[in-house]
């Protein structure tokens, strides 16, 4: 049999890659109808792109009972390129008559510069692959000498060649045609874990949308897979307790006939463990989806909404909806029971450093569970790489292409913003700081307070980097708060308009009093610890921790309560709107580990409080 692999080397070891396995599984049907399955061995591997690219040709060499494949598929992405690149001129130095594929949205609109970059390409796939990759795999099939297959393939649409040749366009398949791959044995093959994996699933290609930064703006018209699919293989999903669905789907919600029966599908057959994902446009929300969403379980449905800017130039520079009112109040609307993740962009047309921060604090406002700002990638295929050529804006030529700087955002306004991204991961993000970074963020602009803590830890913490521990960050953060309490009234004049309201002398000591307890109080909040740092002035009465375990639940084993249960006093009551000084104190109990093993999605606390 002509051995066939399909590679996928995905961003993390937890992640699986669908176009692989649709391809793999589309090419199956196909080479059935021709009876061509027993000529062609298909196979799938994965790897992450954290693995060093030796084990991975090694993988490559052995893949078929430690034999080499004749025919390797990549399915290559921004991140994975310049591997995907090292390890294939390196097979085929190897194996020289191995032939070696390319597809993917990194290469099919940039073929000539994959050619000359990476020589062991033989062929380049554009687009969607399925159609390309069966009619390449029959020809395969067909062919009796592997020296004349490429020439073969010249009558096969949608294929770029190395002498600057395209075969032409072709006609997509409906998703309808393409099987479940996480039902046939081949998804499963190389990954026993897949069920603990995110996982990727499409119901639908295409965007209506023309956001300039995307290559789906490309593509024009959506195709959905057909609803009573849809249905099934989530109920799939949930009766094999998988962990979390992501929808690929650029824009969920466009038909509510459609997205409203499958999320009250999943609402009321779901298991209590899977996790389904959804990036959804806010705007096309309606009515009935709140009250339908307001039914599901806690953290069972995760929205990610791209708002990118509040700035109306950006927005209509970039083709998008300038109607951030109607934005916000669908987003007002979405049940707490919903984990929202909303996306912002640095780095687009008309953004400069104070607009982007407007924005940030815009978007903060709403309260999503993350707030994930990420930064322009100008994209080979996308219409807005042709404003960024003609403007003279300055962006990385390798991946990942992100911006540089543009005519509005100088190069260190863009090394501000990622030190801003650094903090708002780790404090915003992250949870361990949430009742200190909301506290703050109520009393004054977070973008000003990231600001100023970045200059702060850049100045005094030699930079912002990622790898403190969460331990330090607190120890930075306690050192940070007086400090940033005593400077409203010399704030830099470019922040100037985010302190317009000036505390009194007594509101700051207040303040710096809260922000130090909330501090305290997510210390603790956040596991049990024995580690007390210089920082952390601890109010620990062992009495009142008896007593109060004694009162308040049920103690079997004392030495299991103490280990899951802290006591502490603050200044403040953490818990209670509005804050004044009085004199808290609280007990905490900590979730076993044991009973948040089968918890498969993201809930806000581990911990329960009881305030004495």
């Amino acid at each position: 049999m002509k051995k066939v692999l399909f590679c996928a080397l995905n961003a993390r070891y937890n992640h699986t890659n669908l176009a692989v396995r649709s391809l793999c599984a589309y090419a199956a049907t196909q080479l059935k109808e021709k009876k061509f399955e027993n000529i062609l061995d298909l196979r799938i591997k994965e790897w992450s792109i954290n693995q060093n690219a030796e084990e991975i040709i090694r993988n490559i060499a052995e893949a078929f009972n430690g034999t080499e494949p004749d025919l390797v598929l990549f399915s290559v992405y921004i991140w994975n390129c310049s591997l995907i690149y090292k390890v294939s001129d390196t097979i085929k130095q190897i194996f020289p008559k191995m032939i070696i594929c390319f597809g993917g949205p990194e290469v099919s609109y940039q073929s000539d510069e994959v050619f000359q970059k990476c020589y062991s390409p033989s062929f380049i796939i554009k687009g969607e692959g399925e159609r390309p990759v069966s009619n390449i795999l029959i020809k395969f099939a067909e062919n009796k000498h592997k020296d004349t297959f490429i020439t073969e393939l010249l009558s096969v649409n949608g294929i770029f060649f190395r002498n600057g040749h395209f075969s032409g366009e072709f006609k997509p398949v409906q998703l309808d045609e393409i099987p479940f791959v996480y039902s046939n044995h081949s998804a499963f093959l190389e990954r026993e874990d897949i069920k603990n994996c995110i996982v990727y699933y499409e119901s639908s290609r295409g965007c209506p949308f023309n956001c300039a930064y995307c290559l789906s703006s490309i593509d024009k018209g959506v195709r959905t897979l057909s609803l009573e699919r849809v249905l099934k293989e989530i109920t799939f999903f949930m009766e094999q307790d998988f962990k979390l669905i992501k929808f690929v789907d650029r824009t969920f919600n466009i038909d509510s006939n459609r997205y409203l029966k499958i999320w009250q599908h999943i609402i009321e057959n779901h298991n209590g463990k899977t996790a389904f994902h959804f990036e959804i446009e806010a705007r096309n929300l309606c009515a009935e989806s709140f009250e339908i969403l307001s039914k599901a379980p806690t953290g069972a449905i995760q929205f990610e909404i791209g708002i990118q800017s509040t700035n109306p130039k950006t927005l209509k520079a970039v083709n998008r909806s300038t109607d951030i009112e109607s934005i916000a109040k669908n987003i007002k609307q979405i049940p707490k029971n919903i984990h929202i993740h909303l996306d912002l962009i640095a780095g687009l047309p008309e953004e400069n450093l104070i607009s982007f921060g407007h924005s940030f604090d815009y978007v903060a406002s709403l309260k999503p569970e993350k707030l994930q700002l990420g930064f322009l990638k100008v994209l080979s295929g996308a219409p807005i790489s042709e404003k960024a050529s003609e403007e003279g804006w300055q962006f990385m030529h390798t991946p990942p292409y992100e911006v540089l700087q543009t005519p509005v955002l100088p190069y260190r306004d863009v090394l501000i913003l990622k030190d801003i991204e650094t903090l708002t991961e780790i404090f915003y993000n992250a949870n361990d700081f949430h009742y200190t970074i909301r506290f703050i963020e109520e009393i004054s602009s977070l973008f000003g307070f990231f600001y100023l803590f970045a200059q702060y830890i850049n100045k005094y913490k030699k930079g912002v980097p990622l790898l403190r521990k969460t331990i330090d960050w607190f120890a930075i953060l306690a050192e940070f708060i007086p400090f940033y309490f005593s400077i409203p009234f010399q704030v830099p004049l470019l922040l100037q308009e985010f302190f317009q309201n000036t505390p009194n002398q007594c509101e700051l000591q207040n303040n710096s009093l809260y922000a130090h307890e909330f501090l305290r109080f997510d210390y603790i909040r956040r596991a049990k610890t024995s580690n007390f740092s210089s920082w952390y002035q601890r109010y620990y009465d062992k009495n009142a921790h008896a007593e109060s375990l004694h009162k308040y639940t049920t103690v079997k084993s004392t030495r299991l309560s103490y280990a899951n249960s802290e006591y502490e006093e603050f200044a403040i009551n953490p818990l209670e709107t509005p804050i004044k000084k009085q004199k808290t104190k609280i007990l905490f109990l900590y979730a076993e580990k044991e009973k948040h093993s089968t918890q498969n999605y993201t809930t806000k606390e581990n911990t329960s409080f009881i305030c004495l």
